[in-house]
C-alpha cells in the first residue's frame, strides 16, 4: 500500500486541544503538505535589482494502490528534544484522493491507531478497526464494539488507514453473501432435522406396536416356562 506522512501546521492561535471543532481533517493536512512555498533565489537575477522570490509548490499527493496509510507527525523539536503535540484530528470517513494526474477515487477509513504517551518510544497503542460487523476498539486482549460509527480519541490519532471504496464494498458484499450462504445451509439443516422428526413420528406407532408384540411374546414365554416348572415340580413330588 501507499504510505505518507502528514505534518501538522503551526499551532492555531486560541485553538483548544480538547475541542473537536478545532480539529484538523486529513484533507487539511494534505493541503498543508502540498502548500506553496516561497523560495528566495540566493543567486539573484542578473536582469533585476535585488533578490527574486519564486513561488514553488510541492507535488500533490497521489495514491497508487488500493490502500494508503497516513502517519501523523506529532513531534516538534524544542531544545534538541522531541515534544509531542496533541492537536485534535478528525479524520473523514470517506476521502477523495488523486490516483493519477487527472483521475480521483474515493477511499474509506478502515482503521485508526491511537498513541497515548509523551514519547513514540513509550506509551500505549490502541486500534479502532472496521470489521465485517462494524467498528470496534481493540486494546491488548480487550475489545469494545461500537457499531456503525467509530469512537475516535482525536488527540491521540497517530495512524490512519484508508482503502479504496470499491475494495471495501466488495468485501462487504462478499461477507453478506457468505452470511446468506450460511443461513441457507442452516435452513437446509433445519429442514432435514424436521424431515427426520416427521419420519420418526410416523414410524413411532410401528415401533410401539413391535415393542408391545415383543413384550407379549416375552410374557407368554415366561408363562410357559413357569407352567413347565410347576409341572416338573409336581411330577417330582409324585415320584417321591
Amino acid at each position: 500500500g501507499t504510505r505518507a506522512v502528514l505534518d501538522l501546521p503551526p499551532r492555531r492561535v486560541g485553538a483548544r486541544q480538547d475541542s473537536e471543532d478545532d480539529a484538523y481533517t486529513v484533507q487539511e493536512l494534505l493541503d498543508h503538505s502540498s502548500r506553496a512555498e516561497e523560495v528566495e533565489d540566493v543567486a539573484g537575477c542578473p536582469r533585476c535589482v535585488g533578490r527574486v522570490h519564486v513561488a514553488s509548490s510541492s507535488s500533490s499527493f497521489r495514491c497508487e494502490s488500493d490502500t494508503v496509510m497516513f502517519r501523523v507527525n506529532r513531534y516538534d523539536v524544542a531544545n534538541g528534544r522531541p515534544v509531542k503535540r496533541c492537536d485534535p484530528i478528525a479524520p473523514e470517513m470517506r476521502l477523495r484522493l488523486g490516483i493519477s494526474n487527472s483521475d480521483v477515487s474515493d477511499f474509506d477509513l478502515v482503521a485508526e491507531v491511537e498513541h497515548s504517551g509523551d514519547s513514540y518510544r513509550t506509551g500505549h497503542y490502541q486500534v479502532v478497526v472496521r470489521t465485517d460487523c462494524g467498528w470496534e476498539r481493540r486494546d491488548d486482549s480487550r475489545s469494545e464494539y461500537y457499531g456503525l460509527k467509530p469512537h475516535i480519541k482525536h488527540q491521540n490519532v497517530y495512524l490512519l488507514v484508508y482503502a479504496r471504496q470499491e475494495v471495501v464494498e466488495a468485501r462487504a458484499l462478499e461477507f453478506e453473501r457468505s452470511q446468506q450462504g450460511g443461513e441457507q445451509e442452516r435452513g437446509a439443516q433445519e429442514a432435514e432435522l424436521r424431515r427426520q422428526n416427521v419420519a420418526e413420528e410416523r414410524r413411532q406407532p410401528q415401533v410401539d406396536a413391535e415393542l408391545r408384540r415383543e413384550q407379549e411374546a416375552a410374557s407368554k414365554s415366561r408363562e410357559v416356562e413357569e407352567r413347565q416348572a410347576r409341572e416338573e415340580e409336581l411330577r417330582r413330588q409324585q415320584l417321591e
